[in-house]
């Protein structure tokens, strides 16, 4: 694989879970490439292993075998701070209650730069003041955090991701539970970082819909491997079938809607 351009990658990656009975595989000869200025999508159903996946490539979770690459270099010669230094990492767990305000938990997105006290710099002032500007929470900068909708708590989690200051921000189902317009604001959001901040996004997902519209590369699991391409390329060559395994769900090309095919007729 030409990594070159990858600001993340994979080769022969194997992930899953060390037992003492042997290794549980999850997926193994995974080779997949992560590009600045670039929003993946990573779909599968449930179970699947998708959080596995970004636990292993973000070095959360051990790797049974292969190696991730941070540009050219290993990740297992990165230091804890390094790889904070490049990867933003937001997951579905749920924000213990607190009360911190919200510039005080973007704030915590500065911990790779500062000093063992935890003392903000100008720089990481002005960065964690853009970051909350860049996802419209200033006028919330002073409310507690347990005051906060759903919604505009996910926002705050991808806003302390932005002030982290990354070339790749990494989520796992960054809008579970949303309704519908806070899905597509979510969205639009993290595009915006990839086109207008050059940032790497990945985002394991269950949002096909929103996913076909503004993914640059979709990544489709299921339990023959990983698929990866363009999501034109995917439409068109019934790639995105894999998306499930109930062939009476299928893919329609003209509405690019998935639909659900009687097969008894």
């Amino acid at each position: 694989m030409n990594k070159t351009n990858n600001i993340l990658s994979t080769e022969d990656l194997t992930i899953g879970y060390k037992r003492n009975k042997g290794n549980h595989v999850v997926g193994k000869s995974i080779s997949l490439a992560l590009k600045k200025g670039e929003v993946v999508c990573l779909m599968g159903k449930n179970g699947i292993g998708k959080s596995t996946l970004l636990r292993s490539i973000t070095g959360v979770q051990e790797n049974l075998g292969g190696e991730v690459f941070l540009k050219e270099k290993s990740l297992r010669k990165f230091s804890l701070s390094q790889i904070a230094q490049t990867i933003s990492l937001v997951l579905t767990d749920k924000i213990e209650p607190t009360n911190l305000t919200v510039f005080e938990l973007v704030a915590l997105g500065r911990h790779p730069y500062t000093n063992w006290l935890g003392t903000l710099s100008q720089k990481d002032e002005e960065t964690i003041v853009f970051a909350l500007s860049k996802t419209d929470l200033l006028s919330l900068k002073n409310t507690k955090v347990n005051e906060l909708s759903d919604g505009q708590m996910q926002r705050v989690m991808i806003c302390r991701a932005l002030a982290q200051d990354t070339p790749i921000i990494i989520l796992d189902e960054p809008t579970a539970h949303l309704d519908i317009q806070h899905k597509i604001e979510t969205f639009q959001l993290l595009h915006s970082f990839a086109h207008e901040l050059n940032k790497a996004i990945l985002i394991s997902t269950h949002e096909i819909q929103l996913s076909l519209q503004i993914a640059d590369q979709l990544w489709l699991m299921d339990n023959q491997g990983i698929t990866t391409g363009n999501v034109d390329e995917l439409v068109k060559n019934g790639e995105i079938n894999r998306i499930f395994d109930n062939p009476s769900i299928q893919f329609d090309h003209q509405t690019r809607l998935f639909k659900f095919i009687n097969l008894k007729k």
